[in-house]
């Protein structure tokens, strides 16, 4: 603002500015109240609602764009320099680093951002491919998936391990200690569960189209704690942290229902129904899993268990937090 109110008289209507500005008020110029905002539905919010809350019909492109169908099919550069920007994109861009504030546990986060984003890429050439030649899946079920640690693995599998040691030595870490920095993923404990992990990773460098479908355990099998000679199982947190090999897949969402009892249809005869069940939300998360010395990327889609029960605002403000929160 110029010492002169310049700024006020080019912006902003001066009986306004007055009005509204602590200590301007002047005897001759009113106090000048703020109208009333009215809280609209706007957007895909209000689309929703016109639709009777059942969802919108979601819209394709008109047309095709080129550029965009020849970067999808075109790998991403494997040089030093490419690899570098991608890192540091992920740096500051993803998790608001800079040089100052960065550590190994960034460092790892970022490499393995960009690491995901070439294995996404072949992911979807892999799936549009099979889906184009209408190439029959193997779906393998598994109640545990050991795939241990997938950043070392992607490295090996895309073939990009000294690339990868050049930036980061760049920055100045090693490559071996910031593999050291991945939590396992906590999918399985027994051998039955590397055997689930090795199969799905024999069929993706075999180039055979190959699912496995598990289950996202938030805290995990258990983690292994030895307590005065006796083992005790605990949970093992190791979503804490962000996990970059899993691709989130809200639209891919099923409804599964759990307890309840049977009753008889009193309207039709030997016929029963189930009552009192409880509906929760099943939703996918992809994780990527590629193969060796091929482009084919095969996948283990986990299933996670989310409440589709809506937040009680009555019963928040009422001050019953449990209530609020009791369907979730």
């Amino acid at each position: 603002m110029n010492q002169d109110g310049s700024y006020f008289s080019m912006t902003i209507p001066p009986s306004t500015a007055k009005a509204t500005t602590p200590g301007v008020h002047g005897p001759d110029v009113p106090s000048v109240q703020p109208t009333p905002l009215k809280r609209v539905v706007s957007g895909a919010a209000l689309k929703e609602l016109l639709a009777g809350g059942g969802g919108t019909q979601v819209k394709t492109p008109s047309r095709e764009d080129t550029e965009f169908r020849a970067y999808a099919h075109s790998e991403i550069a494997r040089d030093v320099a490419t690899i570098k920007n991608s890192v540091v994109m992920h740096l500051t861009a993803t998790f608001l680093r800079t040089p100052a504030s960065m550590d190994s546990g960034h460092a790892y986060l970022a490499s393995a951002f960009s690491v995901r984003d070439r294995l996404l890429q072949r992911w979807n050439l892999t799936n549009e491919y099979h889906d184009k030649i209408g190439a029959k899946r193997v779906y393998y079920m598994s109640l545990e998936f050991l795939i241990g640690r997938t950043f070392d693995n992607a490295l090996l599998a895309l073939q990009l391990r000294d690339e990868y040691a050049k930036v980061l030595g760049d920055v100045g870490f090693r490559l071996e200690d910031i593999i050291d920095e991945e939590r396992d993923a906590a999918l399985g404990n027994g051998g039955l569960g590397r055997l689930a992990a090795c199969y799905v990773d024999s069929m993706a460098c075999m180039n055979y189209p190959g699912w496995g479908y598990g289950l996202r355990y938030r805290y995990g099998m258990f983690q292994q704690q030895i307590i005065n000679g006796y083992q005790v199982e605990a949970p093992d947190c190791w979503l804490d942290s962000p996990n970059p090999w899993e691709f989130p897949r809200p639209d891919v969402t099923y409804p599964v229902k759990f307890y309840g009892h049977l009753v008889r249809d009193p309207e039709v005869p030997y016929r029963y129904k189930w009552e009192s069940d409880v509906e929760y939300d099943a939703m996918a998360f992809d994780v990527p899993v590629p193969g060796y010395g091929t482009e084919n990327v095969g996948n283990i889609r986990l299933w996670s268990c989310k409440t589709n029960g809506l937040f009680d605002l009555n019963k928040f403000n009422a001050g019953d937090y449990n209530g609020a929160t009791g369907g979730q």
